[in-house]
């Protein structure tokens, strides 16, 4: 069975710094596997004008408050740095063209991202396996990753995703809407129902409850 991580994206629009630190850190907390922000001009939805923070000034910051997360960009815009990063970076592709995109995938990445129902999920990941044959590459060499819901969990013990990474502002790492609470880390947080998900699908599969939460003291990862 596939041992799955599970990884956060932070969007860092329409909030304060403090905010999304108090974020990072209460995922750090929770032992997420990975933190990511995106690496955008500006924001995403909403007010074009609104508050924005550039990815890899975030990631600095970052590094300083976290100890047990990676952290990495979901996307990044390497031909526009400067100077540019040093060393080979793991290239993974966020795709779902059948045709093209997935081609590539087979032919160039690390890691493939992409985002949908199971159903939808299950088909492409096996388009890839078949342009994977088809390049002489072993499936296997390339990590699924999935950007999903919380009621989409179950993709990962169907299609053998080995990474999930489930978006969230800042205000949902701490309050979900079934709880209508805010303020600290609880047992209902949308980051704690998260992990404790990553924790029982070890032993079976299960999509998260609204009472779920992390069990105590298990060191997750």
């Amino acid at each position: 069975m596939n041992t799955v991580r599970v990884g956060v994206q932070l969007q860092p629009q329409h909030c304060t710094l403090d905010e999304l630190r108090a974020a990072w850190q209460a995922a750090d907390a929770l032992r997420v596997d990975s933190i990511w922000v995106w690496d955008h001009f500006f924001p995403l939805s909403g007010d074009p004008d609104g508050a924005h923070f550039e990815a890899w000034s975030l990631l600095a910051a970052m590094a300083v408050d976290t100890e047990h997360a990676k952290l990495g960009a979901i996307i990044t815009r390497l031909p526009k740095l400067n100077p540019p990063p040093v060393g080979r970076m793991p290239v993974l592709i966020g795709a779902s063209g059948e045709k093209v995109s997935l081609r590539i995938v087979a032919q160039y990445a690390d890691a493939w991202n992409t985002y949908g129902t199971p159903e939808i999920y299950a088909t492409k990941n096996a388009v890839l396996d078949q342009w994977c044959v088809k390049a002489g590459r072993d499936p296997g060499e390339i990590e699924r990753t999935v950007l999903i819901t919380l009621c989409q969990m179950c993709v990962a013990r169907r299609t053998g995703t080995t990474r999930l990474a489930v978006p969230m502002s800042a205000e949902w790492l701490f309050s979900g809407p079934w709880t209508g609470t805010s303020g600290g880390m609880n047992s209902g947080s949308e980051g704690s129902r998260v992990v404790s998900w990553r924790s029982v699908s070890a032993v079976g599969e299960r999509t998260p409850s609204r009472s779920s939460s992390p069990r105590a003291g298990h060191r997750f990862g």
